[in-house]
């Protein structure tokens, strides 16, 4: 009688295990799309990153613009054998484009994809696991609300007792415009002349 039962005992638990190993699996699987090996979700993060012609386009030189310098920006980003030169071609033009004067998510407002895009819009969504398609809409070079208290706007800093700081952006399957606006923000926004160093890290 206690053989059988222990019998019993020893098949409820291996079936347990089983059924939490194939829960993580499950979890895994849909949690990070970007990390799965299998099919065609193995594809390489720059091969799947398809900007419109619209998107890509540069502007004429008659055209009003808002022309963006980041001289910079491959010693930040990296050499091409790491992130392939499919995507450095793409953040290449990204960089090198000159973008229209902000217009959507201008000072933070919310960015609404037109009705008729839905389908792209959700078909994307799946690249970064976020609407990547209102990303792509606003500006990299935006402006935003500065929430601060009237104390903290008014406080003065003598900038020679300042030290030296590292900025640090830790990032993983983040779309380039969201990445990029977070590089002008913080060169807008930070005394350059105060930073050792600016260093996105990908992991």
């Amino acid at each position: 009688m206690r053989m059988a039962r222990a019998g019993v005992l020893r098949a409820v638990v291996v079936t347990s295990i089983v059924w939490l190993l194939l829960d993580v699996v499950v979890l895994f699987y849909y949690l990070d799309t970007g990390s799965i090996t299998s099919g065609k979700r193995s594809a390489v993060r720059g091969d799947r990153i398809e900007f419109s012609k619209s998107t890509l386009s540069v502007t004429g030189d008659a055209e009003e613009k808002e022309v963006i310098n980041v001289p910079h920006a491959k010693r930040l980003f990296g050499n091409k054998t790491t992130i392939g030169s499919h995507v450095q071609q793409q953040l290449d033009i990204l960089l090198m484009k000159s973008f229209q004067k902000p217009e959507h998510g201008e000072q933070g407002v919310a960015v609404a994809v037109p009705a008729e895009k839905t389908a792209e819009k959700d078909k994307r969504f799946l690249e970064n696991q976020f609407n990547v398609m209102a990303s792509e809409m606003i500006s990299v070079n935006r402006s935003l609300p500065d929430y601060r208290s009237a104390e903290c706007q008014a406080q003065v800093y003598q900038k020679e007792n300042l030290p030296k700081t590292s900025i640090i952006i830790v990032f993983h399957n983040e779309a380039w415009t969201t990445l990029l606006r977070t590089l002008h923000s913080v060169i807008n926004r930070y005394m350059l002349i105060f930073s050792k160093s600016l260093k996105p890290s990908r992991f």
